[in-house]
Parts: structure tokens; sequence; C-alpha cells
């Protein structure tokens, strides 16, 4: 859990940026809803680190990748963020099967299910955009984004 709240807190930062800069609304909207999402979920994880092992957690920050996002904006800020988080979502759903394969507790289980399902479906919609707004496509065969 712990991996997972540092990860998913580097969403929560990116997609906050990600708020103030992108030029899609829809973009937008998805950045809103990561926000939301995945706030909710840190603290759902923090409350069970908490409840189950008395581990109190708060969320260990590596920052490099934000530092060249932070310098973007307009198309360049999009297409980096979409890719950024392609690979970011893809990491969380390795690690989302895994969780679902080892956790004990069947309410971690099923958010980890959760997770996997909506990180995938972000990845779709990513790429998706990516192609028709930047004509960014990739095959089907290879690449992230």
């Amino acid at each position: 859990m712990t991996k997972m709240i540092d990860h998913h807190m580097m969403a929560v930062m990116m997609g906050e940026m990600c708020i103030e800069r992108a030029i899609h609304p829809e973009l937008t909207t998805m950045c809103q809803d990561i926000v939301a999402n995945q706030t909710a979920e840190i603290e759902t994880m923090q409350a069970w680190l908490q409840d189950w092992y008395g581990i109190t957690y708060e969320p260990d920050m590596n920052s490099d990748s934000m530092s060249h996002l932070m310098t973007l904006y307009g198309a360049d800020f999009e297409i980096t963020f979409m890719r950024t988080m392609i690979r970011h979502h893809s990491r969380a759903v390795r690690e989302g099967a895994r969780c679902v394969e080892r956790a004990y507790h069947p309410e971690l289980v099923s958010m980890c299910t959760d997770i996997v399902q909506a990180q995938l479906e972000e990845i779709q919609t990513l790429r998706t955009w990516l192609c028709q707004w930047y004509g960014i496509c990739r095959s089907q065969t290879g690449g992230i984004g």
C-alpha cells in the first residue's frame, strides 16, 4: 500500500498541474477525476495501514518527473502529460495486478481490481486522444504512447 500511496500522490500532483494547463476540456475533466479518485484511495489506504497494522504513512515524493512538465504549456504540455500518465498508469496496472494476486484483505483486493480497470480505461482514452488531437498514434503491436 505504501508504494501505491506514493504512486497515487505523484498522479495527484500531475493531475493538479493538468487542471491548470490542459487545453482540451476532456483532459481537464479526466485530470479532475484522477485527483479526486486517487486522493480518496490514498486516504483509504492510509486508514487501512493505520487500522490493520498500526502504521501512519505519508507519501514519499520524488518529483524529478514533474520538473520537465512544469516547464511546458499548451500542446507540448498535453502531449508530454498524456505520454507520462500512460507510463505512470502502466506501472500502477502492474502493481495493482500483483496486489490482486497477493493481498489478504478483500477490501484491498477489490480496490486493486478497481485501480487496474480504471487505469487501463484511462490509458486507452489517453492513447485515443494523442492520436485524435495530435496525430500520435501507436500501432496495435508496439509503443506505449
